[in-house]
């Protein structure tokens, strides 16, 4: 009985100073510079990449009367921060199919989205992923989203990594 507790508390110290030194090691591997942004990725199942706007939006005839200090410039670039920020959201929010998740399929779409008055009046695949999993649950998140109460228009690209 006293050799069983013998090796019991042996083996319990090696188990201690192994995980130590794995943990160790792991702490000084570390990359802080690049940990956020691989933890959104991974965890969102896509990256932000690259959006183009049109141009399209109802304040931008009336900034192009309007003078360079006057509040109706001021609109069009609070409504076209406002698309910005609604598209940067909903790219953030939407899932990763668990069916491509599972057969590990990637991809990126583009969408382009054409809004009137906060209502969803275009959308459009310009390029598919080749997968009808991932364009899906983009024309899905996009239908589904609260849209801000504007008129305009864009291209955005949504990337499905792994």
């Amino acid at each position: 009985m006293q050799k069983i507790q013998d090796s019991y508390w042996f083996y319990l110290g090696l188990s201690f100073v192994a995980h130590s030194i794995l943990l160790l090691s792991l702490f000084l591997t570390f990359d802080r510079d690049n940990s956020d942004t691989n933890l959104v990725q991974t965890m969102s199942g896509f990256s932000i990449s690259s959006e183009e706007s049109t141009g399209n939006t109802s304040e931008n005839l009336s900034e192009e009367n309007a003078g360079p200090g006057s509040k109706e410039s001021d609109g069009s670039h609070n409504a076209e921060a406002l698309f910005s920020q609604s598209i940067g959201n909903l790219k953030q929010s939407i899932p990763y199919p668990a069916l491509a998740v599972s057969q590990e399929i990637q991809g990126t779409v583009i969408a382009f989205v054409r809004l009137e008055k906060g209502r969803l009046t275009e959308l459009r695949i310009d390029q598919s992923s080749g997968f009808a999993v991932l364009d899906d649950q983009v024309k899905s998140s996009i239908r589904q989203w609260q849209w801000p109460e504007i008129s305009a228009s864009r291209r955005f690209s949504v990337r499905f990594r792994l």
